[in-house]
């Protein structure tokens, strides 16, 4: 095991078969990480990139509405959302270019992406929809989990989980469906790289 970042890591270059990361590249410097990611592979290595995202779809839909109205009034600072259908984000995925270029259009980027297709081959890019049930509380408990909501007073967070609890069982009966999309890209280090 190694303790440092991906970008400091002091590893043997041509030291792996595959390189994988899921929901997190988009904290690696770009103009580090694919370069690094490269240099790390052996011949014909893998670099596979996972992430999820929101989707519009579900019975969560149905709490849109409500849930701006609550934002608005309780925690402004959060802003609106509104999720992307699956159609959308598959047509962004899959939309071609090098790995680079599909990661940053599917996940935060930061910077413009370093054009990586003289170190990588064509991507493969799968997209898979599926639904999450939840029921009041592991719905406001996955909530929790999301930065603008960690970021907001605990006080003013906790009267906002209260009142979604209460649209849940309201609107839905307590249960929610919620759309998401898993999208895997994978690329394989290109011979002349190395």
């Amino acid at each position: 095991m190694v303790g440092a970042t991906f970008e400091a890591a002091d590893e043997e270059p041509g030291s792996y078969d595959t390189i994988m990361s899921a929901t997190a590249f988009h904290w690696i410097d770009p103009s580090v990480g694919f370069t690094k990611a490269a240099s790390l592979l052996r011949p014909h290595g893998m670099l596979a990139l996972l992430t999820n995202m929101h989707a519009s779809g579900g019975t969560q839909d149905a709490l849109a509405e409500a849930m701006q109205d609550l934002q608005q009034n309780l925690v402004p600072e959060v802003g609106s959302w509104a999720f992307p259908s699956v159609d959308a984000i598959r047509t962004k995925a899959e939309g071609g270019g090098d790995i680079a270029a599909v990661w940053s259009r599917i996940e935060r980027t930061f910077t413009d992406a370093p054009a990586v297709d003289d170190l990588f081959e064509r991507p493969t890019v799968s997209v898979h929809p599926w639904l999450a049930t939840y029921d009041r509380d592991t719905y406001v408990a996955m909530l929790s989990t999301q930065s603008p909501y960690a970021l907001i007073d605990p006080d003013r967070r906790d009267e906002l989980f209260h009142q979604v609890g209460n649209v849940v069982e309201s609107v839905l009966g307590g249960v929610v469906t919620k759309q998401y999309v898993t999208i895997v890209a994978t690329a394989e280090r290109a011979l002349a790289s190395s």
